[in-house]
């Protein structure tokens, strides 16, 4: 597969480079070049902003992909340069998003579950609002091309790359012992 990837060189970004690479998939990367990219002889590499990209990604954003992953939408800005062009070239647009969009009231969620109100005014709130203001402009946009979207509401995701101290913060945590609420059954 021909697989664009808006982002791709930090945390969970990475390890989706990572895994395209090993299944063979050719890998096409823009990204700001604000990380140091593992990737240097292993995919193309545009080094663009997406708000404003060079030439050379323009040129990149009009080629025909089987997929394009993004990593790194986080406002609707972020997308308002790039989808006129992808919106006709994408057979599959995967969006990473945030379990944060919907409703806290929800015990389980599903795909189903009630979303928030879009409130930028809620700080709390302000960078879901702003995801879920993405997810609703691509779904638009790609309908009106008759393509495909899948939306990855992710929750928090810790591990190797993470730029954020989320995973130390949680083995600290459990090594302070006491109750600690994970998504699985206790056995």
């Amino acid at each position: 597969m021909r697989i664009l990837v808006l982002g791709g060189t930090r945390f969970i970004g990475r390890h989706l480079v990572t895994q395209a690479l090993q299944r063979g998939h050719e890998l096409t990367l823009l990204c700001r070049g604000r990380t140091a990219s593992p990737f240097d002889d292993m995919a193309r590499q545009i080094r663009a902003d997406r708000r404003h990209p060079t030439e050379e990604a323009l040129q990149v954003l009009a080629e025909p992909w089987d997929a394009v992953i993004d990593t790194c939408a986080a406002d609707i800005d972020d997308l308002r340069t790039t989808m006129p062009l992808l919106r006709d070239r994408a057979g599959t647009y995967v969006m990473l998003s945030s379990c944060g969009v919907y409703q806290p009231s929800h015990l389980r969620l599903t795909e189903q579950a009630a979303t928030i109100c879009i409130d930028e005014i809620d700080p709390a709130r302000a960078s879901a609002s702003r995801k879920l203001r993405c997810e609703r402009y691509l779904a638009r946009q790609i309908r009106r091309a008759g393509g495909r979207l899948v939306i990855a509401r992710l929750g928090f995701v810790v591990g190797r790359y993470d730029y954020n101290d989320r995973l130390a913060y949680w083995l600290e945590r459990a090594l302070r012992r006491g109750q600690v609420l994970v998504p699985m059954d206790r056995e």
